[in-house]
């Protein structure tokens, strides 16, 4: 008797799931999920990976203080700018957080993510250990049906 009851409510609990729908991802979800792996990319010096996450065009830009010119414009030299990053050697070791990421819906088609990105890093030769704190915004479109970061823009936040 015991056998046949456990047996009915498993054939009463696999019948109503039968009826469920699966959940669907939100536009803001498939916006998260570029953030989140643009992060990986970036964390992992993935340049394979971060070219997947933009819109191959001359109209991509990205705008960056520091070393480099403030405005880039183009993937080809934005894929050019990260492939010298990701090809240099820091001479030390480096750790990146990823923080308080968040999505803004502009639209259907048109999404921003915010993100601060903390590294600490520590200089081979001297020990001595430097944070970083960034402010980076994504500004992401959904481009033939697939979600693609067409500028990004990176401000720094004293730390001092």
């Amino acid at each position: 008797m015991k056998k046949l009851t456990i047996l009915s409510v498993c054939m009463a609990l696999l019948f109503c799931l039968s009826f469920t729908t699966p959940a669907v991802a939100s536009d803001e979800d498939d916006v998260m999920k570029v953030a989140t792996t643009w992060y990986t990319a970036i964390t992992t010096n993935n340049l394979e990976l971060l070219s997947s996450l933009w819109w191959h065009s001359p109209k991509a830009s990205t705008f960056e203080p520091g070393d480099v010119p403030f405005l880039i414009k183009g993937w080809d030299n934005i894929q050019r700018l990260w492939n010298e990053r990701f090809s240099g050697s820091t001479g030390g070791t480096s750790s990146s957080t990823f923080l308080q990421p968040e999505v803004t819906m502009l639209g259907k088609d048109f999404a921003f993510a915010t993100i601060y990105h903390v590294s600490v890093s520590t200089d081979q030769k001297t020990n001595e250990s430097a944070t970083s704190i960034v402010r980076e915004s994504l500004f992401i479109q959904r481009i033939d049906g697939k979600w693609l970061i067409v500028h990004h823009h990176a401000s720094y936040i004293p730390t001092e």
